[in-house]
């Protein structure tokens, strides 16, 4: 005897009937449902249901799908593929009131959904939201675009022949749908992606064996430097190890997860070493991601025509360091740029305020903050004018990465310095060196050139900025790979969608 959820009987519930046809690989045999329990009887009392048992693993993953008065097991051993269905614009909203925060909700597309062209939406959705889903009307994909119907009674979306026949889709396959309040944005979903369900083992471990399925969709895209990403920016910087097929130096990841002890997370591979993790409850939707603090990695590195190049670094100042007068700069960032940085000092606080102070090589600290200056526990940036340079670098623990950076876009888009810390490994970049630019939109090729000392990418520069349609100030992250043939910038853009 088997339970069947309540939030699927819920909703469900009124279809069902006591008698029905289950049916397994080319198996089908006969099953009573309780109707006041919930509860399917029978399953293990069928001696061909016992043989096809012999075949399924402990850890085998096994879902029953409700059609038309019958019921299909599916069997699922290493992967699982979900269709997420995500909000944004505060037009399907989990978090109660913040606009911020994006909602999800995942479904196995079925032989129903496909035959029928209908994707039901889960009761918890429906209720709260389905109000919301009757001002969809549209659905885009790839240039096509077509009509769809919400049944807000029943709680699906139909009329979608259109677009799985576009993709030609089929059961199991995975949906990633963006939606805001005029239509529905679809993007090809068919990432490749695997699950890891959060359990004492997995919360402990510090490295995550990718199956082997997924590895033959995707092993030779994914770079060594590889980077872990929730959907509120929450990202952590992790390796790829080719021979033991797994993902290192995940510990610290998992145990700031350690709230969502039993939850499943669904990795995506999204190309460019960047690993999407949504988090997925038993309800069938996606968990609050604004509960976990953002954790910046890499040093931001700034360049425009009036202030030149600079760092920057983000502080807390606490009640002493007020009381005080003294700000003690992260140990990291001195160990890098501490020997540029002069004695006397005048600094620009994100307040745009304004002061002197004096830097103690030794004891890593800045004098001269007064208590008119800024408020207790604000986060204080600071600038260090010095010539030309600002000094300037974002840091809130020692896990930065020193194979990355982040830079602004010149508002001439010909000279791009690249900062001093990053080398390719013990050496100095060559004059005429030629490297490889990879980010989604394709490839480019990129010559690096010296300009009083200082490296800068040359050839190749204004092509790339103009097909990927480069704005004055914003802000390009690259992350240098050293490979076989040669070094390889993988270039992506944050403040894009």
């Amino acid at each position: 005897m088997e339970s069947i959820p309540k939030s699927f009987y819920d909703e469900f519930g009124e279809h069902l009937s006591p008698n029905v046809k289950i049916k397994c690989k080319d198996t089908t045999w006969e099953a009573k449902i309780d109707m006041e329990l919930g509860k399917i009887c029978g399953l293990c009392l069928n001696l061909e249901l016992e043989n096809l048992y012999k075949d399924w693993k402990p850890v085998t993953k096994v879902y029953l799908t409700f059609v038309e008065r019958s019921w299909e097991i599916g069997i699922e051993y290493d992967n699982i593929n979900v269709c997420i269905f995500k909000g944004k614009d505060n037009v399907i909203d989990m978090s109660q009131g913040s606009k911020e925060c994006s909602a999800s909700f995942y479904k196995v597309l079925s032989e129903f959904s496909i035959n029928d062209s209908v994707l039901v939406v889960p009761k918890l959705i429906k209720d709260n939201y389905g109000w919301k889903l009757n001002d969809i009307r549209k659905v885009e994909v790839g240039g096509e675009s077509s009509f769809v119907f919400y049944n807000y009674k029943r709680g699906y979306v139909s009329n979608l022949e259109k677009f799985m026949k576009y993709f030609n889709l089929k059961a199991g396959e995975t949906m990633i749908f963006t939606m805001d309040s005029s239509n529905v944005n679809l993007l090809n979903g068919r990432f490749p992606l695997f699950v890891v369900v959060l359990d004492c083992f997995t919360m402990d471990c510090n490295e995550l064996i990718l199956p082997e399925r997924f590895l033959l969709e995707c092993h030779k895209k994914i770079p060594f430097h590889v980077k872990l990403q929730m959907p509120n920016g929450h990202q952590i910087h992790v390796h790829f190890k080719k021979k033991e097929n797994s993902l290192s130096c995940v510990s610290a990841f998992m145990k700031d997860c350690k709230k969502l002890f039993g939850c499943v997370m669904v990795y995506s591979y999204k190309g460019e070493g960047i690993f999407l993790v949504n988090v997925l409850k038993d309800d069938f939707c996606e968990v609050d991601y604004f509960e976990f603090r953002t954790i910046p990695r890499a040093p931001v590195y700034n360049q425009d025509n009036i202030n030149g190049v600079g760092w920057k670094f983000l502080i807390r100042a606490s009640r002493n360091a007020i009381e005080s007068g003294e700000i003690e700069i992260p140990r990291r960032f001195v160990r890098r740029f501490g020997k540029g940085i002069p004695g006397t000092v005048s600094f620009g606080l994100r307040n745009g305020k304004k002061f002197s102070g004096q830097y103690l090589h030794n004891e890593r600290k800045i004098l001269g903050l007064k208590k008119d200056d800024v408020n207790n526990s604000e986060e204080v940036l600071l600038e260090n004018t010095a010539g030309n340079e600002i000094i300037d670098a974002e840091m809130t623990d020692e896990s930065m990465d020193s194979d990355t950076n982040m830079e602004n876009v010149n508002e001439e888009t010909i000279v791009q310095y690249i900062p001093g810390y990053i080398k390719p490994g013990n050496r100095n970049f060559e004059h005429g060196e030629r490297v490889t630019f990879r980010c989604e939109n394709g490839e480019w090729e990129v010559t690096i050139v010296y300009s009083n000392g200082i490296p800068r990418f040359s050839v190749g520069w204004n092509q790339f900025a103009k097909y990927n349609k480069l704005s004055l100030n914003e802000t390009v992250e690259f992350t240098m790979v050293d490979e076989e043939d040669g070094l390889a910038f993988e270039i992506g853009f944050p403040g894009r969608d």
